[in-house]
């Protein structure tokens, strides 16, 4: 394995999901992002175009999200890990002082 940034892949592997994912459904990428991956009507785009940054925690959830509402006739892209958002850990919120 090379020693090579893993953010490309990881960003290559959400563009290849949510093309698939518009493919089977007929969503668009900004409704994926809307109603799918959290609200983010943008993320697509944002991705597409490099400035999207994201964390390992949003690059989970995200794929959790994807692979929970994947339509059952449309194969998982090979390759691309899959997990439901149940096996994402849930993130701890700071609370106000």
């Amino acid at each position: 394995m090379a020693d090579l940034p893993i953010e490309p892949q990881l960003r290559r592997w959400l563009i290849t999901l949510f093309d698939r994912f518009a493919e089977a459904t007929g969503r668009t990428p900004v409704s994926i992002g809307v109603k799918v991956c959290g609200g983010d009507g943008y993320f697509y785009r944002g991705l597409i175009g490099g400035e999207k940054t994201f964390t390992a925690y949003a690059f989970d959830r995200t794929i959790g999200r994807l692979s929970d509402q994947w339509p059952e006739d449309t194969p998982w892209p090979e390759g691309i890990p899959r997990f439901s958002e149940s096996d994402v850990r849930e993130r701890k919120r700071k609370l106000a002082s």
